[in-house]
């Protein structure tokens, strides 16, 4: 039988935000209002011992594996990889990601918004697609695939299908769509 999370297994959200440090959210002293953080971290919940790089791809390789960026080849941005130890920009099968350890244990999972690991090379529609996030252990995902995308006229992909985004809506943005 397939497996299944525990009766009572909790839902896990896990929110990365490009370009924002410490200093920025009003929970650990910065100007932007985080008021629902405020209210975990007055009950005591603050992670801030996370290993972060002042990169987008690195970052995100380590918060996926758990492990320092250079040990899973993202030593810098993905789209800048060359063929030396901890530059290559290729997760290794060895470095399991969150969403495969929670879907491995019985969890639905989705990956929405930036996704900025995958190897430049790799992003085509012929793939492979073993470092996209569905072969990363996520279920479902939604969101662009490189650094950046325009904001109102987005280039979105639904798991491995482009998505066309509404252009008949004047009043479209990518923060609400996803």
């Amino acid at each position: 039988p397939a497996p299944a999370a525990p009766a009572g297994a909790p839902n896990i959200l896990l929110v990365l935000l490009d370009d924002v440090g410490f200093a920025a959210a009003s929970t650990f002293g910065g100007p932007v209002p985080t008021p629902h953080y405020e209210a975990l971290a007055a009950r005591g919940l603050r992670y801030n011992r996370f290993h972060t790089t002042a990169m987008c791809s690195p970052t995100r390789a380590a918060l996926l594996t758990g492990r320092n960026h250079h040990r899973v080849g993202m030593g810098g941005i993905v789209d800048l990889a060359f063929g030396e130890p901890g530059y290559t920009s290729i997760l290794p099968k060895s470095a399991a990601t969150l969403g495969r350890v929670l879907q491995l244990n019985g969890y639905a999972t989705a990956w929405l918004g930036k996704n900025h690991v995958t190897p430049k090379w790799e992003t085509g529609p012929q793939g492979p697609f073993d470092r996209w996030p569905n072969g990363l252990g996520f279920d479902y995902f939604y969101g662009f695939m490189g650094g950046a995308t325009d904001q109102w006229d987005p280039v979105l992909v639904e798991n491995r299908n482009p998505v066309e985004p509404p252009r008949d809506d004047p009043d479209y943005i990518l923060d609400r769509d996803l």
